[in-house]
C-alpha cells in the first residue's frame, strides 16, 4: 500500500508535506505526552497486592536469543534497515552480538542514540474501492505503527520470553481476559477494530 492522500475537509492533501501535517494533527491529541500523577500510581501498585517475581526470571541467554532468531518471520526493518530474517540468517553469531547488547543494556552501558528510533507509518484501514488506482483516507481511518530497530525487538522479545512464565503471577485478576471472560455472563462478541 501506498498512502497517496489524507482527505481533510473535503479536499486531498497529496503533498509529502500536506500529509504529515494532516497526519499529525489527526493523531496529536492521542500520542501527546499526558501528566500521569507517579505518586498515586506508585500507591494504587504498591496496593493492588500484585509484585513480579523477578528473583524467579532467568536472564536471556545466548541460545535463548537463537532459538528466537529461528522462529524469525518475514518483516519490515526499522531505521537500521536490518529485517529480523537478516538476523536469522546466521542465527548463532548474530545472538552473541545480540546478547553482548543485552548485557550492556543490564550493566547500565549506553548503546548507540538510534538503538530505540522507529518510523512511523499509518497503514490504511480497510480496503476502499478505488484502492487500486490510489489509496485517499482520512487521517483517523489510518492505522499508526512503529517499525522499531529489528536489534531491539529481538532483544526485547528475548526478555519477554524470559518474563513470560510468571506473568500469571503478576497481573491482577481485572487485567486479565480469561478473568474476565470466566466471570463474563453475557455472550461474549469479539469485533474488528478497524
Amino acid at each position: 500500500f501506498y498512502l497517496a492522500g489524507i482527505l481533510m475537509n473535503g479536499s486531498i492533501t497529496r503533498t509529502a508535506v500536506g500529509r504529515v501535517k494532516a497526519l499529525s494533527a489527526a493523531w496529536r491529541p492521542i500520542f501527546s505526552e499526558k501528566f500521569v500523577d507517579m505518586d498515586s500510581l506508585f500507591g494504587f501498585l504498591e496496593s493492588s497486592g500484585c509484585s513480579f517475581p523477578f528473583e524467579r526470571v532467568c536472564f536471556p541467554t545466548t541460545s535463548s536469543i537463537v532459538s528466537l532468531l529461528k522462529r524469525a518471520k518475514p518483516s519490515m526493518p526499522g531505521p537500521d534497515g536490518t529485517p529480523y530474517l537478516a538476523w536469522a540468517k546466521h542465527p548463532e553469531s548474530s545472538a552473541i552480538t545480540l546478547h553482548r547488547v543485552l548485557v550492556d543494556l543490564a550493566d547500565g552501558v549506553p548503546v548507540g542514540l538510534d538503538f530505540s528510533d522507529s518510523l512511523a507509518i499509518f497503514a490504511p484501514k480497510g480496503a476502499r474501492a478505488g484502492d487500486a488506482l490510489e489509496v485517499i483516507r482520512e487521517a483517523d481511518a489510518t492505522r499508526p505503527l512503529s517499525l522499531n530497530n529489528s536489534a531491539n525487538k529481538t532483544i526485547c522479545g528475548a526478555m519477554a520470553s524470559a518474563l513470560h512464565p510468571f506473568l500469571g503471577e503478576a497481573i491482577h485478576a481485572c487485567q486479565s481476559l480469561t478473568k474476565i471472560i470466566a466471570d463474563w455472563t453475557e455472550p461474549l462478541q469479539l469485533i474488528d477494530a478497524s
